[in-house]
């Protein structure tokens, strides 16, 4: 993995855990557990949503990260975390939070109970069901620049289902 990818993978991080800091406090109950990251969504799922071959996810620190099955040609990944919060309100609040502090951060609707996409170095999506919020995002580092919306909307319905 390249510096500059690394680096980004660093910025996107923080940048989107701290969009969701300012919902720690509503954190679940001891013994509480959300979904499994890597199970939220496949690779098989986020394969067929941008039509790139990505390897199976890789359980980290901070979620479950994917990767391109061959990285020869092109860059990318993925990444997936989720969070479970007290109750729905809290989680509601968590998701006002999220779209009100990032400046082009947009409601999708027809996403699970809740959704909200931002372009954050790639797509990000954080999608709410209950309690239950699971963070997407993608990178695809071909230099386009290219926006990839509609891409993470059907990869966050997949994700809806399974919260």
């Amino acid at each position: 993995m390249s510096t500059a990818t690394s680096l980004r993978r660093l910025l996107v991080v923080t940048t989107t855990a701290g969009a969701l800091a300012l919902g720690v406090a509503s954190a679940a109950p001891a013994g509480a557990a959300p979904p499994d990251p890597c199970t939220v969504v496949t690779a098989d799922d986020i394969t067929a949503a941008y039509g790139l071959g990505f390897a199976p996810g890789t359980p980290s620190s901070r979620g479950c990260d994917f990767e391109l099955a061959d990285r020869s040609k092109l860059d990318a990944f993925a990444y997936v975390d989720t969070s479970l919060s007290k109750t729905v309100k809290a989680a509601k609040a968590r998701m006002k939070s999220f779209r009100t502090s990032v400046t082009n951060a947009s409601t999708v609707k027809g996403v699970g109970d809740q959704a909200v996409y931002a372009v954050i170095a790639g797509d990000v999506l954080y999608v709410r069901v209950g309690k239950v919020i699971a963070t997407l995002q993608v990178e695809i580092l071909d230099n386009s620049g290219v926006a990839r919306k509609q891409e993470i909307i059907t990869l966050g319905k997949a994700a809806a289902a399974t919260l």
